[in-house]
């Protein structure tokens, strides 16, 4: 390779008089100017690009706080609450309270307000003992047997079990747990519930 500096040697002498032959003054000028251009770029630094960020695409979450989802097994079905979602631009995370109820049926809204959820009270809220910690890939896994059914505003609440799940397998161990060995209480469904907005 020519180095810079033989470079500028060359476009300062100009075209070769063997190149340039019979052509034009007009043709000798252009190129005069086109070397003198070549030579300001090679003396000049050139910026380094910018970098453009990737734009992240805002993920959008696929139920909320409140959901109530109709959840699909093999033969029959149960019922979970959307206890919390949590965003951030690095996750997006639910928790699913699931109730004591299977049937072969697809459930209503009455199903869920009659049904059974595990959960005792912390000072004056109520304490949810019931937790299926999805995050926003595995539970998108699911979506072909979850059905939101309707939505309910909750009293006062925390949640006092984490429980990392993935799959069906999680939801449907949740919603049969052993009463006695586990020593949960249940309380009726409709007494967290403040308010009811169907779909």
């Amino acid at each position: 390779m020519i180095s810079e500096i033989k470079t500028l040697e060359l476009i300062q002498k100009g075209p070769d008089p063997f190149l340039v032959g019979n052509r034009s003054k007009c043709f000798e000028a252009k190129a005069k100017s086109l070397g003198k251009k070549l030579a300001i770029q090679l003396q000049t630094e050139n910026p380094r690009p910018l970098k453009v960020p990737k734009a992240k695409t805002k993920r959008k979450p696929y139920f909320e706080e409140g959901d109530l989802l109709a959840v699909k097994f093999q033969d029959e079905y149960g019922l979970a609450l959307v206890s919390m979602v949590e965003q951030s631009p690095r996750k997006l995370e639910y928790h699913l309270a699931c109730t004591r109820f299977l049937q072969t049926k697809k459930p209503t809204i009455d199903d869920f307000l009659t049904s059974q959820i595990s959960c005792k009270m912390d000072n004056t809220k109520f304490a949810l003992v019931t937790d299926c910690w999805f995050n926003h890939k595995d539970l998108g896994k699911l979506l072909e047997n979850i059905e939101k059914i309707g939505q309910v505003k909750l009293r006062p609440f925390s949640l006092w079990m984490l429980a990392p799940a993935q799959n069906l397998e999680d939801i449907y161990e949740e919603i049969t747990r052993d009463k006695g060995s586990s020593g949960l209480r249940f309380i009726e469904t409709y007494k967290l519930v403040d308010d009811i907005f169907s779909v």
